[in-house]
């Protein structure tokens, strides 16, 4: 690569130095006509002119235009640092504060700031933000050597030449989109330049009428063509369709592989993270058949193993690590980490994975989606996996309480995930949306759901605040296990007992229900309309009183702090005056029957069974 004079600055550290040698082949195409190598490495030594002498970090906001591309070429190609953002205010208005950039470049203006610069180490190229979150300014540090690395080992594999022309699919600001034009830009191949979305018709006109040979996709794109019918509009040009960004079902994998041995064109499953600028494993096409639940084979430069895990004690599963020479240099938090030195050159990637005798690396889950409730350990990947395999679409999140599970269609979502996972359904909280919300790359937004999880269900506004009746209703489905439960039901009519009514009263409670004595003959419309403020004291069913002073006087006497009886005749006490509050007061007498027999069936046979054992 050519030696680059940046002021002072002597080096060789460049990236989109050698596009000039494509001449006049075309390197972006767009709606406003064509922009060949020379022209884009032209313009691109004009931007960077702008910017005045030394070394910048340059700050792009960036579109899927011409004018975003040859803004990152301006930068790289030229020795500067670029941070590539997506197009958000607040986001750049957080990295410009954390970072002072002396370069800012968004709507296609540029903004110049006068500003000490910080200190950059001679290999940083390139710094992107984490998949993980758009929100924050945590960054990905890469250096000429990863780009190159990565751009080569992806022009090897997909076998890239000068005749190939890919359209952005895929956000530009995205590890994945930029590794698309890094490597088609370098080979000397096209670029067709788009900022529709591939739910667009206009997007396939385009593609068609420019006979482009590639597009990528993560896997919502995928599900957005699915879902609007656009096979048919995929051009007869194609070459080969690439997918990374998630996991992609082995259902998904066999369809568009074979709808590619049909149409003409290899279907690529890849595999890849920000920290390894954008690409670790790929599928051979040949293999999606036999192998689609595989992320396939290190990337050629690279290699994989497998280190044990605690989370997982199933054979030849452990944390996939990848070494090469497009793993990052390391992360940035603050302006000194721009000039830090680059780390070990391996990445603990934070998956979990398994070799197979195939040679193929399979994907297991996130080690940090893996849930542990009611001592179960529960893999929200794969349980998401199964849901749609039962015709239910949805997303997962963890907190202290249990799963939430965000819904977009399917039926009784609350009892299949209560079947796969085995949790009570009380641990379990379904809300049903139109879409889920995704990244700017095309992801689920995990981090937002886990926002939404922990805020409270939106009640409705009146006159008076009252409790949602579905919410009261919801309760009383999860804790009696009664989905059929109506406005019209009570407590007493659903057949509660004393075993469910301290659970549900508590429920109620949270939910700013009055439980005042005798709420359990209320039916769940009545319910809903009480409401009382929330207050430091709160009202305690006796009963519930003395059961807990009951058990805590067993417990201590059991322990040998101090020695109390008749700890357990209170609890039979208690226990009769519940069976005589809840099942003798009925009128019913087929009712009555029928609960006395399910009490009897979760207390007492139970307990007759382990004497009769013991």
């Amino acid at each position: 690569m050519a030696e680059v004079t940046v002021g002072e600055l002597s080096h060789d550290r460049t990236f989109f130095g050698d596009i000039r040698q494509y001449g006049d082949a075309p390197a972006l195409r767009s709606a406003n006509g064509d922009l060949t190598f020379a022209e884009l490495a032209d313009a691109a030594e004009r931007m960077a002119a702008g910017w005045g002498p030394g070394r910048h970090l340059v700050m792009i906001s960036c579109t899927n235009t011409v004018e975003t591309i040859v803004a990152q070429v301006a930068a790289l190609a030229h020795g500067h640092v670029a941070i590539l953002l997506p197009p958000d205010p607040a986001l750049a208005g957080r990295i410009s504060e954390t970072y002072g950039p002396d370069v800012m470049i968004a709507d296609g203006e540029t903004i110049l700031r006068e500003s000490e610069p910080e200190p950059l180490h001679p290999d940083l190229a390139l710094l992107l933000v984490t998949s993980g979150s758009t929100g924050s300014t945590k960054l990905v540090r890469l250096s000429h050597r990863n780009l190159r690395a990565n751009s080569q080992a992806i022009i090897d594999y997909l076998a890239i030449t000068a005749d190939d022309r890919a359209i952005t699919s895929l956000p530009v600001h995205y590890s994945y989109g930029f590794s698309v034009v890094a490597s088609h830009l370098e080979a000397g191949a096209s670029l067709v330049v788009t900022d529709h979305s591939v739910a667009d018709p206009c997007f396939w006109e385009l593609a068609g009428e420019q006979q482009v040979t590639s597009f990528a996709g993560v896997p919502y794109t995928f599900d957005l063509i699915d879902r609007g019918g656009f096979h048919d509009h995929l051009p007869d040009s194609l070459r080969y369709v690439t997918q990374a960004g998630g996991h992609l079902l082995p259902a998904k994998v066999v369809a568009w592989s074979a709808r590619g041995r049909a149409d003409g064109f290899d279907f690529f499953v890849m595999y890849g993270q920000t920290e390894a600028t954008a690409r670790m494993a790929y599928l051979p096409p040949g293999a999606a058949a036999s192998a689609p639940d595989a992320i396939g084979q290190a990337v050629p430069g690279g290699r994989f193993r497998l280190d044990p895990v605690p989370e997982s004690a199933e054979p030849g599963v452990g944390e996939l690590v990848f070494i090469g020479d497009n793993v990052m240099m390391g992360y940035a938090e603050t302006p000194a980490d721009l000039a830090a030195a680059a780390g070990p050159g391996e990445l603990r990637t934070g998956d979990l994975a398994r070799v197979g005798s195939d040679g193929f690396y399979r994907w297991v889950g996130r080690r940090n989606r893996i849930a542990k409730a009611f001592g179960l350990r529960i893999d929200l990947d794969h349980l998401e996996e199964e849901l749609v395999e039962a015709g239910i679409a949805a997303a997962i999140v963890e907190l202290d309480h249990g799963l939430t599970v965000f819904a977009i269609s399917g039926d009784d979502v609350l009892g299949e995930v209560a079947r796969a996972t085995g949790l009570p359904r009380h641990a379990i909280q379904v809300r049903t949306m139109s879409e889920l919300p995704m990244t700017p790359s095309g992801k689920v937004d995990y981090g937002r759901l886990r926002q939404l999880a922990g805020e409270p269900v939106a009640q409705g506004k009146g006159p008076r605040r009252r409790s949602s009746e579905e919410a009261v209703r919801h309760a009383f489905e999860l804790v009696l296990h009664r989905a059929d439960a109506k406005p019209t039901d009570s407590f007493t009519s659903l057949s509660g007992d004393s075993l469910s009514y301290v659970e549900l009263s508590v429920r109620l409670a949270d939910l700013d229900v009055d439980t005042a004595p005798g709420w359990q003959h209320l039916t769940i419309a009545e319910l809903a309309t009480t409401a009382r403020p929330r207050r430091a004291w709160a009202s305690l069913d006796s009963t519930i009183v003395l059961r807990a002073a009951a058990i805590l006087l067993i417990v201590l006497s059991h322990a040998g702090v101090v020695r109390v009886t008749g700890g357990a005749h209170v609890l039979l006490a208690v226990a009769g005056y519940n069976f005589a509050r809840f099942q003798l007061g009925r009128a019913d007498r087929a009712t009555l029957w029928r609960s006395r027999w399910r009490s009897f069936a979760q207390v007492m046979a139970p307990c007759l069974l382990w004497i009769v054992a013991m």
